[in-house]
């Protein structure tokens, strides 16, 4: 998919609404974090969060902005997190979030420990990355990677040792885009991101994950998005024919890694990785068809 495609098919996602200030809300267990990193003042934090939702919104009419996750610390509420943390602090994994928006998540891992010179944030939109400059002040301090880049431009096969090797020291390396990435990143996070696509795409998108995976063992890769009890479409689910994507089953998106791995590697690939997955409700889905789909896939 070109980026004028994945650009469009990104704005029809998004509700199209008038921004609502009653959708504000910051969790508790968010608030450490954003006070450190934006203001301890609530009321400036309140200010600089709706000057930022009001610039990103004018561009994409995301949903995700309009309901204010991009400040919303997802990541940290998967059940793995932690595992992730932990080993980051202590070795030298790098980890690449996908479709990272403002960047909320990924600078909130480096303020809970794990060495912001091992982390890269992307996102298909560079004003999405400048404006969480913005938002956070950073743009002179912040040693996390920031690419602008459509993930699905990446080819969806092996990349060649010889031609990619792994990148070790990623503080002082050139990262331009996605593939120089390629072998070398232990965890990846999609937030949010698998439920914009078909199925077919999905397949793809893994298998590009798989590319720049370093496929060793203890690598994951993790995430959440929109699913389904029974797998299908997620516009008929949600009552928007615009919202042209895949609803998963627990059991139907380890049987798609699986598929994904063979085609990406080979007949076997799939006895080298462990997927869990489970659906959890949300409040955006009540009285739909949608719950959260919460997963990781463990390379063993």
């Amino acid at each position: 998919m070109s980026v004028v495609a994945f650009s469009s098919e990104v704005k029809s996602f998004g509700v199209g609404a008038s921004l609502d200030p009653s959708l504000y809300e910051i969790k508790d267990e968010d608030k450490d974090f954003l006070r450190a990193a934006i203001s301890p003042d609530d009321e400036e934090l309140r200010r600089r969060i709706f000057e930022i939702q009001e610039k990103a919104y004018e561009v994409y009419k995301y949903g995700c902005i309009r309901h204010f996750f991009f400040i919303a610390l997802r990541m940290k509420r998967l059940p793995i997190y932690q595992e992730i943390l932990e080993r980051g602090k202590k070795g030298d994994a790098i980890l690449l979030d996908i479709g990272c928006m403002m960047g909320a998540d990924v600078r909130n891992l480096a303020y809970e420990g794990y060495p912001a010179t091992r982390i890269v944030g992307s996102d298909l939109f560079e004003t999405y990355l400048t404006l969480g400059h913005e938002l956070f002040r950073d743009k002179d301090t912040c040693k996390i990677k920031f690419v602008a880049a459509n993930a699905l431009d990446l080819p969806a096969t092996l990349a060649p040792l010889s031609s990619s090797p792994r990148i070790t020291d990623l503080e002082n390396a050139s990262i331009t885009k996605l593939d120089d990435l390629a072998n070398s990143v232990t965890f990846i996070y999609l937030g949010s991101v698998f439920h914009l696509f078909e199925e077919e795409e999905q397949k793809g998108l893994a298998m590009i994950l798989l590319r720049l995976w370093t496929r060793e063992r203890g690598a994951i890769i993790f995430g959440s998005h929109q699913g389904l009890a029974v797998e299908g479409s997620l516009a008929e689910a949600s009552g928007s024919p615009e919202w042209k994507a895949h609803g998963h089953t627990p059991a139907s998106w380890k049987k798609m890694w699986r598929e994904a791995s063979e085609a990406f590697a080979g007949e076997g690939a799939g006895d080298s990785i462990d997927v869990t997955a489970a659906l959890e409700d949300h409040s955006l889905s009540q009285g739909t068809g949608m719950q959260t789909l919460v997963w990781s896939v463990r390379w063993v």
